[in-house]
């Protein structure tokens, strides 16, 4: 059942542009402006401005894709009666969870 919910949370992901601008486009295009708007410029000894902004849009990205929308998701689905749907279902509240899980772990890793 979890894979089965993992499919339908994947598929409704990518099927939400907002989602996938603010989860992919938008750190790559913060990446590209500031780092062609500060280029070469060092922040420390040895290490570009361009080296530092990439781990911090990392940190962002995946704080984004995780915490952030998981707390936008979870209330959405429950204000529109998701949640309630989903708990009149033989499916365990486990599977649920797991799916999220999986899908915060895949937007992560990609």
């Amino acid at each position: 059942m979890a894979a089965a919910r993992t499919r339908l949370e994947f598929l409704s992901f990518v099927r939400e542009r907002s989602a996938m601008v603010f989860t992919f486009v938008f750190p790559l295009a913060l990446l590209v402006i500031f780092g062609s708007a500060l280029h070469g410029q060092p922040v420390a000894a040895g290490v570009n401005y361009e080296q530092y902004f990439v781990a911090g849009m990392i940190a962002s990205g995946m704080f984004g894709c995780s915490f952030q929308n998981l707390a936008t998701v979870i209330p959405i689905e429950r204000d529109i009666g998701g949640l309630k749907r989903l708990a009149g279902t033989p499916m365990p509240k486990s599977a649920y969870f797991a799916d999220k899980i999986v899908m915060v772990a895949f937007t992560a890793s990609v």
